[in-house]
């Protein structure tokens, strides 16, 4: 689905600057296509996660030993974890804006949607559980994974509309939603981050949709034409699909102004439906569904909606803004088909995200003059900045900041952020000499199975001989052992080798071998 004005560009996963590497759950995927990782390789480097030894084996054979990384089993349940994540960036030397993990497995995204860096799901069908902590792409399919890298297709239909940035083609997502044990269509257009979620002043789209109905305000409807293209995109795909000849949108309650009226006309006209939207009403007050549960909600909400009309052989599009639980467009379902409609199709701007971050340290963007959080708002022309409210209540001078400035200050503090993490130390290579003029023997050796940088001490794990010769004294290092253990999985490894110093001060020659325990191999 292409804008509705046509604009191609970048890659707009959530925290995504420049595309430059895939880490793959690659147990993920039913079965082991080579071809398949070549060709996906050439497009977009990659490295694989894996528990097992024979694909570690295989993949390495192909990709080189540095870019398959062994997890051990326990490690795969909260995989990807922060070890697993540093270990990703230092084998594809990306950046954690420059990354998007790949997995058939949702609770494998679940977990990396946590690190701001992108996520990619091979799945033919997604439930509305998994639709509300949803990554940043989903296809149902190798090929059209292949597809939308080649072609740079990334993300949600309503997201790339709304991006600041110039945008690339899209898609809706279709998700299982049941309503009384019958499966009715809905599709999504995006993703919303309510106030409480870790992404609520990192999305445009979240901001737009909230901003965008709040009454009395310079704001107040700005992007009722954009949402009514998004809108009008969608139906018009559907109505090949499924037929739809009506729509109409989630009433609101008594006494609301009726934000949906323009847009309902602007869809009818362009994609040629009947609005039946002023037939469809809310007939009573009902508290407030946020923090009820799912169950509280229905119950909360049970016979507040009328439709004064015949809906006999017709179908419905049903137009909402954001649905959560489902319980509001559940119960508009039940009353469009007691009025005779044989089908109802759900379409919703966004489903609201749930998810937590990887750190305690919420990402934001920091104001420059008082360092508090900046929020995400909208001007009178719709153009998205960062405004600081810590500023403006106690009268300091007006602090704000455009989207793009916003956004790079916020991905290159993400960058710092997790580059902390990565141990940042520096072994000199045998041949180095210490403070004291000595020769260093440490040693900086890779774990076969997880490929951590460990240090070695070649004195500490060897012997020495000494032997005198013509130019002074040679002092021979030998070491055979299997107990080095890795720093990081925990797994012993062997090491075996030899370092020369002769003549004094000076290393003659040296050999180093590391391998995985016999009974492992």
């Amino acid at each position: 689905m292409d804008r509705p004005d046509g604009k191609w560009g970048i890659d707009m996963f959530r925290c995504i600057t420049e595309l430059k590497g895939l880490a793959v759950d690659i147990d993920s995927f039913p079965e082991l296509k080579i071809e398949d990782w070549v060709e996906i390789n050439e497009i977009v480097p990659c490295v694989f996660l894996t528990t097992k030894d024979e694909t570690k084996s295989s993949l390495s054979i192909i990709f080189g030993v540095d870019k398959v990384i062994r997890l051990v089993k326990f490690e795969r349940l909260f995989a990807p974890s922060k070890n697993t994540h540093i270990k990703v960036l230092k084998a594809l030397d990306v950046k954690n804006t420059e990354l998007a993990y790949l997995s058939c497995r949702h609770s494998f995204l679940e977990n990396a949607n946590g690190f701001l860096s992108g996520t990619i799901w091979i799945s033919d069908h997604v439930t509305y559980e998994e639709a509300s902590k949803a990554p940043d792409m989903i296809r149902r399919s190798m090929d059209e994974l292949k597809d939308a890298l080649r072609n740079h297709m990334k993300g949600f239909f309503g997201e790339m509309v709304v991006s600041p940035f110039e945008n690339t083609t899209a898609t809706m997502l279709p998700v299982e939603f049941v309503v009384d044990e019958e499966e009715t269509p809905m599709y999504i257009l995006g993703r919303y981050f309510g106030y409480s979620h870790y992404m609520s002043q990192l999305h445009p789209y979240s901001t737009a949709i909230y901003l965008n109905k709040k009454q009395g305000k310079s704001y107040t409807g700005v992007y009722d034409d954009t949402f009514t293209s998004i809108y009008g995109a969608a139906i018009k795909t559907l109505k090949e699909i499924h037929g739809i000849d009506c729509i109409c949108s989630v009433p609101v309650k008594p006494g609301k102004p009726a934000r949906f009226d323009d847009i309902l006309e602007g869809i009818a006209e362009g994609c040629d439906v009947k609005n039946v939207g002023n037939l469809f009403s809310c007939i009573r007050e009902y508290p407030d569904q946020k923090g009820l549960t799912t169950e509280e909600r229905e119950e909360n909400i049970k016979g507040a909606f009328r439709f004064d009309g015949d809906l006999r052989e017709h179908t419905v599009a049903l137009i909402d803004d954001i649905v959560s639980t489902g319980s509001t467009v559940k119960e508009c379902v039940r009353e469009l088909k007691r009025k005779g409609a044989g089908e109802v199709v759900i379409v919703a701007l966004a489903i609201n995200q749930f998810g937590s971050y990887w750190s305690s340290n919420n990402p934001q963007v920091d104001c420059p003059v008082c360092h508090s959080k900046m929020t995400l708002l909208l001007n009178g022309s719709g153009q998205f900045f960062y405004n600081c409210l810590d500023c403006f209540s106690n009268h300091r001078p007006s602090s704000t900041m455009n989207f793009s400035e916003g956004w790079k200050k916020l991905c290159d503090k993400e960058n710092e952020k997790i580059d902390m993490m990565i141990p940042q130390r520096r072994v000199a290579i045998l041949g180095d000499y210490l403070e004291d003029g000595t020769i260093n023997l440490e040693r900086v050796v890779k774990c076969p199975y997880c490929s951590f940088d460990n240090v070695i001490n070649v004195e500490d794990i060897g012997t020495a001989s000494t032997y005198e010769r013509s130019m002074g004294t040679e002092t021979l290092y030998e070491y055979d052992t299997d107990d080095v253990v890795c720093e990081d999985c925990g797994r012993d490894f062997h090491v075996d080798g030899f370092v020369s110093i002769y003549p004094p001060g000076a290393v003659r020659i040296q050999e180093l071998n590391v391998e995985p325990l016999k009974e492992d191999l």
